[in-house]
């Protein structure tokens, strides 16, 4: 079957979309605003190879109708800071994260002191909620090929309240990039 991973979701963006590409340091005003926008959509690149993981510090607050994608290639991301949609139905933040050539990396690493992400998220290895006595809500959708790792701990709370939780969205479904859900049809022509 298909795998929806970092290559499958390359594959799917078109030439014509302008990436602005990444460097240190990311902050969460970086996505807040400027980067030129294509397709109705901010396109941000991260080159792991040669800049290594990707740590977002500060909070993202993406007002109006601002749409991010974030590409991670051949590193971890680290979240150290909230991620919030202020007008669900027509913001947007993906974060899509691919492995390294030597098959490490990929990892999705929540910070500890964060307790609120929103979106959506792909990992090629785990997403990992971070160790923490704190709760965290995710609102959105994750995927991770290595798995969700849940390492949040209430203590003697967790006996009627969950550590993580786990909200789903679909204002932020209705939003997700169109490119990325076409099906290309290839035809072939055969003897009769």
């Amino acid at each position: 079957g298909r795998v929806y991973d970092y290559a499958y979701f390359t594959r799917q963006i078109p030439d014509d979309v302008i990436f602005n590409e990444l460097v240190p340091p990311v902050t969460g005003g970086t996505f807040n605003s400027g980067g030129a926008p294509s397709r109705g959509y901010v396109w941000y690149h991260w080159d792991g190879a040669t800049l290594g993981d990707l740590t977002i510090n500060g909070n993202v607050n993406l007002v109006g109708n601002r749409r991010v994608v974030l590409m991670v290639e051949g590193a971890n991301l680290i979240i150290a800071g909230r991620i919030q949609l202020q007008n669900p139905g027509q913001g947007f933040f993906m974060a899509v994260v691919g492995k390294d050539v030597s098959g490490l990396k990929g990892d999705i690493l929540v910070d500890p002191s964060v307790d609120d992400v929103e979106g959506v998220y792909l990992a090629e290895s785990e997403f990992k909620t971070g160790i923490s006595s704190s709760q965290l809500s995710v609102r959105g959708s994750v995927a991770a090929y290595d798995g969700v790792v849940l390492e949040r701990d209430l203590g003697d709370s967790n006996a009627d309240t969950p550590a993580e939780v786990f909200e789903y969205a679909p204002d932020i479904i209705a939003t997700f990039p169109q490119v990325f859900t076409q099906r290309r049809i290839r035809g072939k022509e055969v003897a009769p």
